[in-house]
């Protein structure tokens, strides 16, 4: 995911959902947790989204049997504790949800207002729409993520306006993982404007 081993990855993945109950229960979006990793003790930052993320990312590894049996046991425990406390589950990601949408609105009305380090800067944020992505895949047909999907769409029409089409913005052995039909977004840049 980046860059590490898979140990290091399942590591991760490991202590984020052994923190989950906890984290949905306390009140910190944006939760500090000590993982044990072949690389030695770190401290990372958990959320919804980066289980999701790391889940998607072991799941593009090669993996050995073993390591593939950790995986499936760690995504069916993180199953059962989202399914024990769907309620504080989808509050918790539409908080995230929310979040994100804010500081996606926030670079976007930086390149309207015509800051043109906006394009340099693009391929890096567009990391923050593609969690948004993932939030909302993860949260489809909630009532309570309605107001974020509705201004997802919103920030998207307006981009779609202001859009210059291109070439794919992320590393190209990633492409075929997003198809330009859906995700246009990774496909150019946001046009500057300039008064």
């Amino acid at each position: 995911m980046d860059g590490h081993s898979a140990d290091y990855d399942l590591a991760v993945l490991s202590s984020m959902v052994n923190h989950l109950q906890d984290y949905l229960e306390g009140d910190r979006l944006f939760k500090t947790i000590t993982v044990h990793t072949p690389e030695g003790e770190r401290l990372l930052k958990m959320t919804i989204g980066g289980i999701l993320q790391r889940l998607e990312a072991l799941h593009e590894e090669p993996l050995d049997p073993e390591q593939a049996d950790e995986l499936a046991e760690l995504e069916r425990e993180f199953e059962r504790t989202r399914d024990r406390n769907r309620d504080l589950y989808y509050k918790k990601l539409g908080r995230e949800l929310k979040s994100y949408m804010d500081s996606w609105r926030w670079f976007l009305q930086n390149c309207w207002d015509g800051d043109h380090k906006c394009i340099a800067d693009y391929p890096q944020e567009v990391a923050t729409r593609l969690r948004i992505e993932s939030l909302l895949e993860e949260g489809s047909g909630q009532p309570a993520l309605q107001e974020g999907r509705q201004r997802v769409h919103e920030l998207d029409e307006r981009l779609r306006a202001n859009w210059e089409p291109g070439a794919f913005v992320l590393p190209a052995a990633q492409a075929s993982k997003y198809p330009e039909d859906r995700f246009w977004w990774l496909y150019g840049y946001p046009r500057v404007n300039t008064y």
